[in-house]
């Protein structure tokens, strides 16, 4: 039998912008965190998603994880011209921006202004109804 340790912490991010499944990052280490668990008073319990890290050091944390053209391409989104695009979902960022800009289809149905990974996959699956795939 395998036994998960759940690690309970306060974050800067509200556990109602998070969903089970949602990425997330320990500054100090740089170790990717998987939500696995949001109880009903807003303590998220997290697992590190590599485990030669584990565990981790005193002192670490959550962030969120910005995006990046290297993140969106992990997540299966085609690098093209002016955007990145994984299906009909496409996102590009103006120059000077901390914002990642969505839509749904070539027309531009539906924008978002997005920054995090975390945000990504919210979306993608309000959306499509599908979890986003994630290639660590």
């Amino acid at each position: 039998m395998v036994s998960i340790r759940l690690f309970k912490f306060y974050t800067m991010i509200q556990a109602n912008e998070l969903r089970i499944g949602n990425y997330l990052h320990d500054p100090k280490t740089g170790s990717w965190l998987k939500v696995i668990q949001i109880d009903i008073d807003g303590n998220i319990s997290t697992y590190v998603m590599d485990r030669t890290k584990f565990p981790l050091p005193d002192g670490w944390s959550t962030s969120p994880i910005p995006l990046t053209p290297e993140i969106l391409e992990n997540c299966g989104f085609e690098k093209l011209p002016h955007y990145f695009s994984v299906e009909r979902f496409h996102i590009t960022k103006q120059d000077n921006s901390d914002y990642w800009w969505t839509a749904f289809n070539k027309n531009n149905a539906h924008i978002n202004k997005i920054k995090y990974l975390h945000q990504l996959q919210n979306l993608y699956f309000a959306l499509t109804g599908q979890e986003l795939t994630i290639n660590l």
